[in-house]
């Protein structure tokens, strides 16, 4: 069965790099879709190397805000939104309750929506975990229904990372699958 990426309004082959992002390999979807029992849509918007405020510009909010209602009118009424996020903020040394006003602002664009919040701060010149991101998402999680924690990329070794020390190398994209 076939996976798809979701840009423009349109379907592509699920493929690496996804449509729609500013990076140039090393997306988790295409071994995700493969672990899959069936076909996936996936609207990436990633911005490589962003910190959590580029996202809650009003900007990039309409940008989501026009993604998930194209999704809609091509029928995909109730996606999962999974993000994964952190790596800057973990630089920046982003404290919990700056971290949580910034994931409130973006869960309140789709607060209907299930989202699944992936554990990530390990990246480049941060190489341990920046434990005041994981405050602010289990904090999100306990406030609201809709939100779940997913997997920690943060224990995913050095070794399963690409040059960069931040994108997974295939076997890591597997691996986190």
């Amino acid at each position: 069965e076939r996976s798809y990426s979701f840009d423009r309004e349109k379907c592509f082959y699920l493929r690496d790099p996804m449509p729609g992002t500013a990076g140039n390999g090393g997306s988790i979807w295409p071994s995700f879709a493969e672990f899959t029992e069936n076909p996936v849509v996936i609207a990436d918007m990633a911005i490589s190397g962003s910190a959590i405020e580029q996202w809650t510009t009003e900007t990039q909010l309409r940008k989501i805000r026009r993604t998930l209602a194209a999704m809609k009118r091509a029928g995909y009424s109730e996606p999962l939104v999974v993000w994964m996020q952190g790596e800057t903020n973990a630089a920046r040394r982003t404290g919990a309750s700056t971290y949580n006003a910034e994931l409130e602002k973006l869960i309140a664009v789709a607060p209907r929506l299930k989202w699944l919040i992936v554990r990530e701060s390990v990246c480049d010149d941060v190489q341990v975990k920046w434990r005041p991101l994981d405050e602010a998402r289990d904090k999100l999680a306990r406030e609201h229904a809709n939100v779940v924690i997913g997997p920690d990329l943060d224990h995913i070794p050095a070794r399963l990372r690409q040059e960069d020390r931040c994108h997974l190398t295939p076997e890591g994209q597997n691996l986190l699958a």
